[in-house]
């Protein structure tokens, strides 16, 4: 959506218009209600008072954005030195493929105590990801990159109508869009429908028809 239908220059689009922040407001109250129901029913909670609200309330805030405090607290006590191979981390799921690493299950072991009540999680969110495989400056040049590749291939969607850039900018939305929870890049699952979905647009819009 945010790749193709906002950057068609034919029919422009406002993403914050009131009907869309209503949408989204409505969208996100009822994900909220939802996850707190099925939370309750996990957990055999019947009678739903204020006490019982409350600590799912604070279960469901460190399943949310417990990520980020986690991230916080590696960034506070441990020194991030770039890895070997660099991308390891990041596209783990591609690294393996090719032998240059190993993905472990849920990437990352290590937990932290994310609130000081016994909740602890190993989900770090992308930034870790990048800190690991390229230190600290690696991780600028990678955003630069990322922003740069992302106003070419937004300009080529605009200007050509090309879909397969519009398809390549979809994907680092994506990753980015993910970047509070983890790569999305490190899982085979997300990378080979994506690049499925790039290949699709360029044969059967962008490719070059031979005249006969």
């Amino acid at each position: 959506y945010l790749a193709f239908y906002l950057s068609d220059p034919r029919n422009p689009r406002v993403l914050f218009s009131w009907k869309n922040i209503a949408l989204f407001l409505g969208a996100f109250s009822f994900i909220a209600v939802m996850f707190v129901v099925s939370q309750a029913a996990r957990m055999q909670i019947t009678d739903i008072g204020t006490s019982q609200l409350k600590f799912l309330a604070d279960y469901l805030r460190v399943w949310f954005s417990g990520n980020l405090s986690s991230f916080s607290i590696w960034f506070d006590s441990v020194i991030a030195s770039p890895d070997a191979s660099p991308g390891n981390k990041t596209f783990a799921g591609i690294s393996e493929l090719f032998n240059s690493g190993w993905r472990k299950p849920g990437i990352y072991q290590q937990t932290f105590d994310v609130n000081q009540r016994g909740e602890f999680s190993n989900i770090y969110t992308l930034f870790r990801f990048l800190m690991d495989d390229f230190g600290a400056w690696g991780c600028v040049v990678f955003h630069f990159a990322a922003g740069y590749l992302s106003k070419v291939f937004q300009t080529r969607l605009t200007s050509s109508g090309s879909q397969t850039s519009g398809a390549l900018l979809a994907g680092i939305l994506l990753l980015f869009l993910w970047s509070f929870v983890s790569s999305l890049f490190a899982y085979n699952s997300i990378v080979f429908p994506w690049i499925g979905f790039v290949l699709l647009m360029y044969f059967v819009t962008d490719k070059p028809q031979n005249a006969h």
